[in-house]
């Protein structure tokens, strides 16, 4: 026992984004692999983590106490990174839906 102290064990930082991917796919079940993959590493990473909510209540792995790296942002930053996601929202939802097109129709075929 003494020599696993202080070693990463079965629920270590490597299992944690996983675990926050499957997390996200069953509490929100119909996003894409994507959009949850992005929600769990930003959760993980505590992107959006604020220090004037009350830490009691939401814990967040990475950053206990200080603001997360997006809060963290310059204002004039953070809205260019905004207007971004916005732009390549349309996009990116257009190449999701064509894979999940796909997708069902070459299950179709298989049935």
């Amino acid at each position: 026992h003494e020599a696993g102290k202080g070693k990463s064990s079965t629920n270590d930082a490597a299992e944690s984004p996983f675990g926050g991917l499957s997390h996200v796919l069953e509490a929100h079940g119909r996003l894409n692999p994507e959009n949850a993959a992005a929600i769990a590493t930003a959760i993980f990473n505590g992107d959006f983590s604020r220090s004037d909510i009350d830490k009691s209540q939401k814990q967040v792995p990475n950053h206990p106490t200080e603001e997360g790296s997006f809060i963290s942002l310059p204002h004039e930053l953070a809205q260019s990174l905004l207007q971004v996601g916005f732009r390549q929202t349309k996009t990116a939802t257009k190449g999701t839906k064509e894979r999940v097109t796909a997708q069902k129709a070459n299950k179709k075929e298989k049935q």
